[in-house]
This record gives C-alpha cells, sequence and structure tokens, in this order.
C-alpha cells in the first residue's frame, strides 16, 4: 500500500493546491494519515506497517504548523534517502541487499562470481539511487510544481526501472557470457 500511496502522492498535491490553500491540503494529508494508521492498527499491523502512515501524518502536520509547500514536496526526497542510505549500508556492510534478494529468488547459494558480481553491482545502484536524490532535490527546489509531481510519483520509479533493466542486460550479455567462457576454457 505504501508503494501506491507513494506513487499517487505527488499528483494528489499538485492537484489538490491548485484547488485548495496549503492548509486544506496538509490537513487533508494529516486526516487521510490517521484513518490509515487507524486500518493499520485494527488490522493488528504491526511496527513496520504504521511506519508509511506515521511519515505521511508526520509531513502533513509539519507543512500545517509551518504553513510551507516545500515540507509537502520533501516526502518524495526523503524516501529517495532512504533508499540509497540501505544501499549504502548494505554495501558497506558487505552484506549486499541485492545479494539477499539474489539467494531469495534463486532458492540456492550463489557462486563466488556470481557473489562478487552482486557486491560490485551495488556501487551501481548506490550511484543510481544517488542521482535519483538530486534529480528529487532539483524537483524540490525548482519551481516547476508540475516536474516535481511527475518525477515525484513515476519519473524517480522510472528511473530505478531503466536501471533495472540496464542492470539485467550487462549481468546477460558480460557477465555471464565471461562466466560461460571461463567455463568452457
Amino acid at each position: 500500500m505504501g508503494l501506491v500511496l507513494s506513487l499517487l502522492y505527488a499528483p494528489f498535491v499538485f492537484f489538490a493546491i491548485r484547488l485548495y490553500d496549503l492548509q486544506t491540503v496538509a490537513l487533508s494529508i494529516a486526516v487521510m494519515s490517521v484513518l490509515w494508521l487507524f486500518t493499520v492498527l485494527v488490522q493488528k499491523g504491526g511496527f513496520k506497517a504504521m511506519v508509511y502512515p506515521l511519515l505521511y501524518l508526520s509531513f502533513g502536520v509539519s507543512a500545517l504548523v509551518f504553513e510551507k509547500l516545500l515540507i509537502l514536496k520533501a516526502l518524495p526526497v526523503l524516501i529517495s534517502v532512504g533508499i540509497a542510505g540501505v544501499f549504502i549500508v548494505s554495501y558497506l556492510r558487505k552484506r549486499s541487499i541485492i545479494l539477499y534478494f539474489a539467494r531469495y529468488l534463486k532458492g540456492r547459494e550463489l557462486s563466488k562470481e556470481q557473489e562478487l558480481y552482486i557486491h560490485n553491482s551495488t556501487r551501481f545502484w548506490i550511484a543510481v539511487t544517488l542521482l535519483n536524490v538530486a534529480i528529487h532535490c532539483y524537483a524540490l527546489f525548482g519551481n516547476n510544481l508540475a516536474f516535481w509531481a511527475f518525477y515525484g510519483s513515476v519519473g524517480g520509479y522510472g528511473l530505478l526501472a531503466l536501471a533495472g533493466v540496464a542492470q539485467f542486460a550487462h549481468k546477460k550479455l558480460v557477465f555471464d557470457r565471461r562466466a560461460g567462457a571461463k567455463g568452457a576454457g
């Protein structure tokens, strides 16, 4: 649900701010967040399920109190910083998040070469996620609300999807061929 709402958040703010004042938009975000949080509590969701509603609630209330659109616009940046942080921390700890998911999806252990490739590809993902943060910051501090709404909803995820396609192509066209050539030789 968090992903769906993060896709809808920026367009909602974009259209709502054109129709209503900032206080009304911020209050509506806060109220919807409380309802979402209430739903999570009724369904006995754990703390992890409460993170997104609490995050949206804090941004709605902060924008309401400080009367700054910039606060509402900052949420996609914060989410992108969190994603970049996960990749950076996993790389520094030498426990790549990508390796974790690769093992999970494969259902078996990976070769040392595959593990090294995945660990090294985490640097690529760090660069991509930092580029994503930079573009989000450009959108945040820029004056083009339509660009912010586009990039804050589908643009950032589109960049990550394109990077995923590039990573997959590189693995198939470069890494797998090298591994195949080494196995044949």
